[in-house]
């Protein structure tokens, strides 16, 4: 299994990812007193990280692994700093829809290495209003790059509200089809070859609960038998 595991991995992959992205910024802060009004910390801001969130975390991963990264995905407000990471982790944006005012940030306020609060800013992308739009970007990213594996990365922020016509096309095109699951749609995830949910994810679209081992695989056969997967993978 190891020796074939290495020989994958020495094989340079073309892999096309289809999901949400966000930018994560860590903001750190400090406080060296309390405000004169009410008995709260006066924070001061000390630095600003910006990192790829979402399918753009997991763009960054696989390209550990000596693959060719072609992220489709909403690009909005913040596309120059996008740009530049997927510049400096060597993702191609170039099938990306753009859609200028599309808010997508999540903010962390770190104080002593500590996340102190989170602000979120992000919109919830209307995939039916641009799905033409973005079936041709997918069309055309496969026309001109041979694809070995779509890995569609769904964190229900709208993206992959309608997955039916790009597992069609990747099926057709003997493409293998990877998802990463998020909420409680189950049947718009039928006909990937491998399912990657978690222990929550697993309850949720199955509608058991697990307990111990055999609930496990109970909840992981009934979904298999649903979408017609052929493995599932899950994290606990």
């Amino acid at each position: 299994m190891l020796e074939n595991i290495i020989n994958l991995i020495k094989t340079k992959k073309n892999i096309l990812l289809f999901g949400d992205l966000v930018i994560d910024k860590y903001i750190e802060i400090s406080s060296n007193r309390l405000s004169s009004e009410t008995i709260i910390p006066v924070m001061k801001q000390e630095n600003e990280y910006s990192f790829l969130g979402c399918a753009g975390n997991v763009g960054k991963i696989i390209n550990e692994f000596n693959c060719n990264v072609f992220l489709l995905t909403c690009i909005g407000k913040n596309n120059k700093i996008i740009k530049n990471i997927c510049l400096n982790e060597k993702i191609n944006i170039d099938y990306s829809f753009f859609l200028e005012n599309y808010n997508q940030t999540k903010k962390r306020y770190i104080n002593n290495n500590q996340q102190y609060f989170r602000v979120d800013n992000y919109d919830i992308f209307d995939f039916n209003k641009y799905k033409f739009k973005i079936q041709k970007k997918f069309l055309t990213c496969l026309d001109n790059n041979k694809i070995d594996i779509l890995i569609i990365s769904d964190y229900e922020l709208g993206f992959c509200n309608n997955l039916k016509y790009i597992i069609k096309i990747a099926r057709e095109r003997n493409i293998k089809i990877v998802i990463d699951p998020h909420g409680y749609k189950l049947e718009k995830y039928k006909g990937c070859n491998v399912f990657k949910p978690n222990k929550k994810e697993l309850q949720q679209l199955s509608g058991f609960k697990i307990s111990n081992n055999s609930d496990l695989i109970k909840c992981a056969k009934k979904i298999k038998e649903e979408i017609n997967t052929e493995l599932i993978i899950s994290t606990l």
